[in-house]
């Protein structure tokens, strides 16, 4: 990739702490941001369990990355995977969200599971 004024590029795997402290160094210790944007997706076996199982991991990683760095009222974007487990994890959202909303993007092909939570209003609980 080549380089781009006033931005930071780390190429990582995002569920290793090494990672995670990269990005948070960049942000700074006491900085907070008004949107965290993933567009991560897990790596896909085929099958619904496991990859249910994946996308909720993946999930709960950006929240608890998201309650870290988010401002009073920022808000957040995550890709998830239409599973067993989204209902939980729509409810966790709400725990933390004034507002979450799901969304299908027209550009996502018909059979795929990938949706998105829109999450606003963070409530630092």
């Amino acid at each position: 990739m080549r380089p781009v004024k006033g931005v930071s590029f780390i190429q990582g795997d995002f569920t290793l702490e090494s990672t995670k402290t990269q990005i948070s160094s960049l942000i700074g210790e006491k900085r907070k941001v008004g949107l965290v944007l993933s567009d991560m997706a897990p790596n896909i076996s085929g099958n619904r369990v496991v990859d249910d199982a994946r996308s909720m991991d993946l999930c709960l990683s950006v929240l608890d990355f998201s309650k870290n760095h988010l401002d009073q009222d920022g808000n957040l974007v995550m890709k998830y995977f239409m599973g067993e487990s989204a209902p939980v994890l729509k409810k966790n959202l709400q725990l933390h969200f004034s507002k979450v909303i799901s969304e299908k993007p027209k550009s996502s092909r018909k059979e795929s599971a990938e949706q998105y939570y829109v999450c606003l209003g963070y409530k630092k609980v």
